[in-house]
Parts: C-alpha cells; sequence; structure tokens
C-alpha cells in the first residue's frame, strides 16, 4: 500500500466534549478508513492503523501501519470541538 502524507481518519468519541480541558485521551491503538493525499501518490482511500503512542493535552504522536511491516510517524491534534483529528507526517 502507498504511504499518504496527510490522512484524515473518522474516529468516533462517545460524549460532547465542549472545552479543551475535556480533551479525549486516544492513547492506544485505532484502525479504519483512511482518505488522503501525498506528494507521490496523489488522492487515496486505504485501510490503515495508527497507533497513538504519547499524547500532552490535544497535542499527540505515533505512527500509521499499513502493512504489518510498513510504518510512518505523524504528529497530531484534536481540534477544539473534541471530536475532529487533525494529523500530518513528514511527506504531507
Amino acid at each position: 500500500m502507498s504511504k499518504i502524507g496527510l490522512t484524515v481518519l473518522s474516529i468516533v468519541i462517545a460524549g460532547g466534549v465542549t472545552q479543551a480541558a475535556d480533551t479525549p485521551s486516544l492513547t492506544g491503538t485505532w484502525t479504519g478508513s483512511g482518505q488522503g493525499v501525498g506528494k507521490e501518490e496523489g488522492w487515496t482511500t486505504e485501510e490503515l492503523t495508527l497507533e497513538i503512542t504519547e499524547q500532552r493535552g490535544p497535542a499527540f504522536m505515533g505512527h500509521k501501519v499499513y502493512d504489518k511491516d510498513q510504518r510512518d510517524d505523524f504528529l497530531g491534534a484534536v481540534a477544539a470541538d473534541g471530536r475532529t483529528v487533525h494529523i500530518v507526517d513528514g511527506d504531507g
């Protein structure tokens, strides 16, 4: 599978989070369909796994797993609405 530069992954977070102090913890492993765009690949949609290894407030980091042996590090943040996440890696 190709590497994608910018990934938007839909994560359902239970409850209505309305304040930055209520930022949900995303540390752990998440699997779903990712849509993204990369410099070389263009627009893509693919199944992937996000392993979030560290979170401080709304900011987090981890890696994307495409196949069992293909990983890309990323950084991300939970938006002010407490339900939307933005993720970026080294090529997008």
